[in-house]
């Protein structure tokens, strides 16, 4: 017969294992071992819960610390932790209070495809590089022109992720966007701005300090604004002392990825930073997303590079 998956050990037990009711529960943590990355060894035991649903209802558990987790293949930018023809008994994978930072800026958290009665809940997600980065107008050359200085802690826009958003198209390979935001509250938007304002490029002048180059102009496949007027360009660029956000969009990496995910359901889940939307599903049915927070952590203005919850092709609601 098919391998049984390794029995949990006591030491690793989670906090939440009195809870667990299924018939059969598996610990993340007894599969995670010092000499190989954290996230083998999440993927081992997120493969052997798969395999245990399939002859009876299966809990998988986090622990109550944090997971730093990177991409299983960088190059290939695969999601962390992919679910894949999980079809037998229900599979519950909680998190048990567990925080996950995400050290792929360009990956996605969860991958799950072609599965049902899945769900996830109590954790955490955040980026570590993030996908985003902040900073505050110092100068304003023209309407498409200005120079921003990166508040300390913050990624530069010289980073990887950044700089390959340049010239971008709306997200699937990636986009760089601006956002400004309200100087009395900087994670709201500010008010008779643009939603997103496309970044042509930037120029580096040392000490976190870019002059910023937008694209505004009237051919919306190219360009922020086509529905504007050149002469309204300076009612919705930045001006000296706005705070705005900068984006690297990647829409192909939305930090739960859904396709043919039959009655999923995801609760109780923090998020407070992705490269593209939050939950994206692709001809799902029955899904159910409950008690989320999609939120900046404090001294941050902004969470999400994309959408929150967007789905396409939806078959049967909850």
């Amino acid at each position: 017969g098919p391998p049984r998956p390794p029995a949990a050990l006591a030491g690793h037990a989670s906090p939440c294992a009195a809870r667990a009711t299924e018939p059969a529960v598996l610990h993340v943590d007894d599969f995670i071992h010092a000499s190989a990355p954290a996230q083998r060894g999440v993927q081992a035991a997120v493969d052997a819960a798969i395999l245990s649903a399939e002859t009876r209802p299966t809990a998988l558990l986090f622990a109550q610390h944090e997971y730093r987790l990177a991409s299983g293949n960088i190059t290939a930018h695969t999601p962390v932790v992919q679910v894949i023809n999980a079809t037998g008994h229900p599979l519950r994978i909680d998190g048990c209070g567990a925080s996950i930072v995400v050290t792929t800026v360009e990956a996605g958290l969860f991958s799950i495809q072609n599965a049902s009665r899945i769900r996830v809940g109590n954790l955490t997600v955040d980026y570590d590089p993030l996908p985003m980065t902040q900073g505050t107008v110092t100068a304003v050359q023209s309407p498409t022109q200005y120079t921003l200085q990166l508040e300390k802690g913050f990624p530069s826009l010289m980073l990887p992720h950044f700089l390959s958003t340049i010239n971008g198209g709306w997200g699937v390979g990636g986009a760089a966007w601006a956002i400004v935001k309200d100087k009395a509250r900087p994670t709201a938007h500010k008010v008779g701005t643009l939603n997103l304002i496309r970044v042509a490029g930037w120029k580096d002048r040392g000490g976190g300090l870019f002059d910023i180059t937008l694209q505004l102009c009237d051919n919306c496949t190219q360009c922020s604004g086509c529905n504007l007027h050149p002469a309204q360009y300076a009612d919705v660029s930045p001006k000296v002392g706005d705070p705005v956000v900068h984006l690297a969009r990647f829409d192909a990496y939305p930090s739960f990825g859904l396709g043919l995910c039959d009655d999923c359901e995801f609760s109780d889940i923090t998020i407070h930073a992705s490269p593209a939307g939050t939950w994206v599903g692709v001809g799902v049915s029955g899904l159910v997303v409950r008690g989320v927070s999609v939120v900046p952590k404090p001294g941050r203005w902004h969470t999400t590079s994309a959408d929150g919850v967007f789905i396409l092709d939806s078959r049967v609601g909850p």
